[in-house]
C-alpha cells in the first residue's frame, strides 16, 4: 500500500496541472481545518445512526482500525500524509477534475467520487465504501468550489487522524 501510493504520489504530481493546485496560504490551510472539523462532526452524527440502525458496523469499523496495528507512529504519520496527498493529488486533482471538464461540475464530482469509492472496493467493507463514496463527494466539492487542492488535503488528512487516531470510530 505504500509503495502505491508513493507511486501515485510521484505520477501525480509530475503533473504541472496537480502541481498548480496546491499552493497553501492561511485562508485555505484554515478551509481545510474547518472542513475536515464539519466533516468529522458529520461522522459523528453517523456513528450514533449506526449505533441505532446498523447493527454490525462496529466489525467493519474495527477492521478498518486493524490497518495500523504492529506499525510505528513515524512510519503511519508519514504513510498517512503520504497517502492523503496522493489520494487528493489524483482522485480530486486528476481523475474529478478531467471528469468534471467533460461531464460539468456536478456530474464529474460524482463520477470522481464513484470511481474512488470502486478503488477500494476490493476491501469488501461496506462502512469504507460508505465513507470513500460521501467522503469524496465531500472533498470534490471542495476542490471544486476553490479550484485547489490545499482545503481538501487539510480536510482529509483532519478527517483521517481523527478518526483513525484521535477518537476511533470504536
Amino acid at each position: 500500500m505504500t509503495v502505491a501510493m508513493g507511486l501515485l504520489l510521484a505520477a501525480s504530481l509530475a503533473l504541472s496541472a496537480v502541481r498548480r493546485r496546491i499552493v497553501p496560504t492561511f485562508g485555505r490551510v484554515g478551509l481545510g481545518l474547518a472542513s475536515g472539523a464539519l466533516l468529522y462532526g458529520l461522522t459523528q452524527a453517523g456513528v450514533l445512526l449506526f449505533r441505532a440502525a446498523w447493527p454490525g458496523w462496529e466489525s467493519h469499523a474495527r477492521a478498518l482500525s486493524a490497518w495500523k496495528e504492529g506499525y510505528s507512529a513515524p512510519f503511519l504519520w508519514i504513510t498517512l500524509l503520504m497517502i492523503v496527498v496522493a489520494e487528493e493529488a489524483f482522485w480530486r486533482g486528476v481523475i474529478a477534475r478531467f471528469a468534471s471538464e467533460r461531464l460539468g461540475t456536478a456530474l464529474g464530482v460524482v463520477a470522481g467520487a464513484a470511481l474512488y469509492t470502486l478503488a477500494h472496493a476490493a476491501t469488501m467493507n461496506p462502512l469504507l465504501l460508505g465513507a470513500a463514496f460521501g467522503c469524496g463527494l465531500y472533498w470534490g466539492l471542495l476542490a471544486a468550489a476553490t479550484d485547489d487542492l490545499t482545503a481538501p488535503i487539510v480536510s482529509h488528512l483532519v478527517w483521517d487522524v481523527m478518526v483513525m487516531f484521535v477518537t476511533p470510530l470504536v
